[in-house]
């Protein structure tokens, strides 16, 4: 089999050269009613990464060694491109054009490039097909952009790619969510998605690599891309670009936005959803995803907090705890965060435990204190209690920590916070035992 990708790559190469960019935008210009200039530098984006991916997927259903000397030359291609951008002496509205081309379309190029090669990689190798759903990759890709760890970045979104690329549904969520960044390569897929499936040549979704091989396969002569119905499919303005993100949303989509933006009537008739098993690790997401994704609202972190709640997910405590750590104590969110631990009694020891473990001198130790306090009485909330008590100092949260014991009702709370007074100097002691007292008495 022979799939005709040398071709393909010469249309790239024609194509990110001074006389395509001109020539490709001029097309664009023509075809529209109103002349929008960023438009037609979006829609010369789009199409230049529709042929980069089109072309490095050709070369990959050839065989990996194509592939990557494929890969080498589209990327070769766009730094010459973008080199000459710069370098060449141009007249005054190309250099304009270019100019305004390199500082945004062409930079999401850029950015995208090393993504779409990892995903056309690993849909190659078939290593996208882990067990797991798309969100939760998307999640993990979330979570590596907060910990600036950008290897892993790549590796996910690659996988994410090429599970979009075999059918996964992109819930729209993750453009109201995502981090910056992480929107941009969303953008960039559902602008693939979008046009693979109305384009000549592709059947879209892909079957397995395999499978793909086997539809093109010939008996006798070459399987031969039409370039032509690529070039009207473009001029014919007929693709779409980031700025016109189509997705659909499904069944867990709309009832997800009913829980998340509607009233609180809607959000009550729509707590018992059947989908509980889909939306409920989604609402954990978007919780998880505070701090990361700047367009985040703090309405939807609150409506999938309550929920969670609501439906005992043993997943809050933990999420609550991380928020409280991120969270300025004068924030909104904060009282709220500390409600919903409130709420979650004995299902928030265990990760209340690991805080005051994890940082027994930590800024919040009497803030946890006070919510075990108004806890149901029980051993482990005592033992608790007299952990946080012993671990702290006074003068720094020690008398709180020691009314909270008192207030909850330790059995040995007095014996307790009397043998740690009497280390005290005289004037130290009389003054925290005047201030444990006006405690119990409000």
């Amino acid at each position: 089999m022979k799939i005709d990708y040398q071709e393909m790559l010469k249309e790239v190469e024609e194509l990110t050269t001074i006389e395509g960019f001109v020539s490709a935008c001029y097309e664009l210009k023509e075809n529209m009613i109103f002349y929008d200039r960023d438009l037609v530098l979006a829609a010369y984006g789009s199409t230049v990464e529709f042929w980069l991916v089109a072309t490095l997927f050709c070369a990959g259903l050839e065989s990996e060694e194509v592939a990557l000397e494929v890969d080498n030359k589209l990327h070769q291609s766009i730094k010459r491109f973008f080199d000459q951008l710069v370098t060449q002496s141009l007249p005054l509205d190309i250099q304009f054009l270019g100019g305004h081309f390199l500082k945004g379309a062409g930079w999401v190029i850029e950015q995208r490039y090393p993504v779409y090669a990892r995903m056309l990689y690993q849909y190659r190798t078939g290593k996208y097909a882990e067990v797991t759903t798309i969100d939760a990759v998307l999640y993990k890709v979330q979570q590596a952009i907060g910990q600036g760890d950008w290897k892993s970045v790549e590796r996910l979104m690659g996988q994410a790619g090429s599970m979009i690329l075999r059918g996964a549904h992109l819930r729209p969520i993750w453009f109201r969510i995502g981090h910056t960044r992480l929107q941009m390569w969303l953008s960039g897929l559902q602008t693939l998605v979008n046009n693979f499936s109305v384009a000549p040549y592709f059947t879209f979704p892909f079957d397995d690599v395999w499978a793909e091989r086997q539809k093109r396969a010939k008996v006798n002569g070459n399987v031969v891309v039409d370039l032509a119905a690529f070039r009207n499919f473009r001029k014919d303005a007929g693709g779409f670009t980031d700025q016109r993100i189509l997705v659909v949303p499904d069944e867990y989509d709309q009832e997800l936005t009913t829980l998340l933006e509607g009233n609180k009537v809607e959000r009550e008739r729509a707590v018992e959803v059947e989908h509980r098993k889909v939306l409920e690790p989604l609402l954990a997401m978007i919780v998880g995803s505070f701090g990361i994704g700047k367009d985040l609202s703090n309405s939807y972190v609150r409506n999938a907090l309550e929920l969670l709640l609501y439906w005992q997910s043993p997943k809050t405590a933990s999420l609550v705890m991380k928020l409280l750590v991120q969270l300025e104590p004068w924030d909104d969110m904060f009282p709220f965060c500390l409600d919903i631990l409130q709420n979650l009694g004995s299902k928030a020891v265990s990760e209340i435990a690991k805080y005051v473990r994890k940082d027994p001198l930590g800024p919040m130790q009497f803030l946890m204190a006070d919510v075990l306090a108004n806890m149901r009485k029980s051993k482990r909330v005592q033992a608790l209690l007299l952990e946080i008590f012993e671990q702290a100092k006074w003068g720094h949260g020690k008398e709180i920590i020691g009314g909270a014991m008192l207030r909850h009702g330790h059995k040995d709370a007095t014996v307790i916070i009397d043998d740690a007074l009497a280390k005290l100097s005289p004037p130290d002691r009389e003054h925290y035992i005047r201030y444990l007292q006006e405690m119990q008495n409000t």
